[in-house]
């Protein structure tokens, strides 16, 4: 099991592994360097958001692609452009203080508080 994963009889404590869902994410959370229970403590994660996160990830259909591109490699800056939980992983890098590139960040103007939001 990944270091992120707290577990409690094989599940992320909280959270329903969703139906069609393969695990992928969490491959891909560990290749982009993040650690979901500190995303979980320290960044406000909810539960709900990770099960609507596995959705997405569960109703794509890039899998076979993704899986491949996760085997390949040791370390990601980004998940795939395709991916449809791209945005909210980049936030969450970014706010644990690994932001990938400046480009990914909030443009200027951007509500100081939005850019507190819990997610």
């Amino acid at each position: 099991m990944p270091e992120w994963f707290e577990e409690e009889e094989g599940e992320l404590h909280g959270v329903q592994r969703q139906v069609g869902y393969e695990g992928l994410m969490e491959r891909l959370i560990v290749k982009l360097g993040l650690n979901l229970t500190s995303c979980r403590k320290n960044l406000g994660l909810h539960h709900k958001t990770i099960e609507r996160m596995m959705s997405h990830c569960a109703a794509c259909g890039e899998s076979s692609d993704c899986r491949e591109k996760l085997g390949k490699a040791r370390r990601m800056d980004a998940p795939p452009a395709y991916c449809y939980n791209r945005k909210m992983l980049l936030a969450l890098k970014e706010r644990s203080g690994d932001s990938s590139k400046p480009a990914d960040r909030p443009t200027k103007g951007t509500s100081a508080l939005k850019s507190r939001r819990k997610f």
